[in-house]
């Protein structure tokens, strides 16, 4: 069994939010680093990451510079999400030393630009699907897609995708 712990990022700092309620937030963490490392010290291989401000389209420059300096603290296998809406944020994240992207909102709203980072970063997207009542919602929990599980899990493997994480956000 592999345990994978998660860091989600607003401002710059390790934070949860209740049900995705960007107002219900409790803050864990100033250094978003000294927490990857103390994953890592503890035998994590992986991290999520959830990079909030960009899933929410706000402004994600501290969550960005917080990836990298996760990055230089830890080894780990570092899959990092939120906000990707297009190849050029991926691959900001693949430069500042993510090993993987997770897309969500981009699949169902741009299946052009979502080939187009799948093709050029083959084996390094992993798919995400965050599940309300047999539904598919997206843009930070806000906007159902009208889509299940099964139509997307069929929908998403034409593109070479082999890794999808299910979030119940319920």
């Amino acid at each position: 069994m592999e345990i994978i712990p998660a860091i989600d990022l607003r401002a710059g700092r390790v934070v949860r939010l209740l049900r995705g309620e960007a107002d219900r937030q409790k803050e864990y963490s100033e250094n978003p680093a000294e927490v990857a490392e103390s994953f890592s010290a503890a035998g994590a291989k992986r991290i999520h990451i959830v990079n909030l401000d960009g899933a929410f389209g706000e402004s994600d420059e501290k969550n960005v510079a917080a990836i990298s300096r996760i990055r230089k603290k830890t080894e780990a296998f570092l899959e990092v999400g939120g906000g990707v809406r297009n190849f050029e944020k991926a691959k900001r994240y693949f430069e500042i030393g993510a090993d993987a992207v997770i897309l969500s909102t981009l699949f169902f709203e741009n299946r052009k630009e979502f080939q187009k980072i799948a093709e050029g970063y083959p084996g390094r997207v992993i798919g995400s699907a965050d599940v309300r009542s047999g539904e598919i919602f997206i843009k930070g929990w806000r906007n159902s897609t009208g889509v299940g599980l099964e139509k997307y899990f069929g929908e998403i493997k034409e593109y070479g995708i082999r890794e999808i994480i299910v979030t119940e956000i319920s």
